[in-house]
């Protein structure tokens, strides 16, 4: 009897162990969605982000010290990331493709690279 209620533990268990649930980050919307991207040159930086179902895009001209967001509810598919600003109710969509450690993120023409930050980045 004892051998029975020890194999039903046993088995409940790995079957919950084996079962829990982890997100995989196998995909490229996955991947871009887990990680904060930049690009930055002497004068211009822009960042994206992702929280949930979301995205912040932050431009900076350094020159000026002016900044411009947009962020809001986001659909990111495998070659492209739609943004509709909460503010203005404007969507922007941008083509991407990732590329290792770099997403390469064009609109309207003109692309750019931004690269992945680490967490020791993100802490600066």
């Amino acid at each position: 009897m004892k051998a029975k209620i020890f194999v039903v533990y046993f088995l409940s268990f790995s079957l919950i162990f084996l079962c829990s649930c982890s997100e995989a980050i196998d995909t490229s919307q996955s991947t871009l969605r887990a990680n904060t991207w930049e690009y930055s040159r002497r004068d211009f930086s822009l960042t994206l982000s992702f929280s949930d179902d979301n995205a912040k895009i932050v431009v900076k001209d350094k020159d000026n010290k002016t900044q411009y967001s947009i962020s809001g509810i986001t659909t990111v598919t495998d070659k492209k990331i739609t943004v509709r600003d909460k503010e203005t109710l404007t969507d922007y969509t941008f083509d991407y493709s990732l590329r290792g450690e770099d997403v390469r993120l064009t609109y309207e023409g003109k692309t750019l690279i931004l690269k992945k930050l680490s967490e020791i980045d993100l802490e600066k």
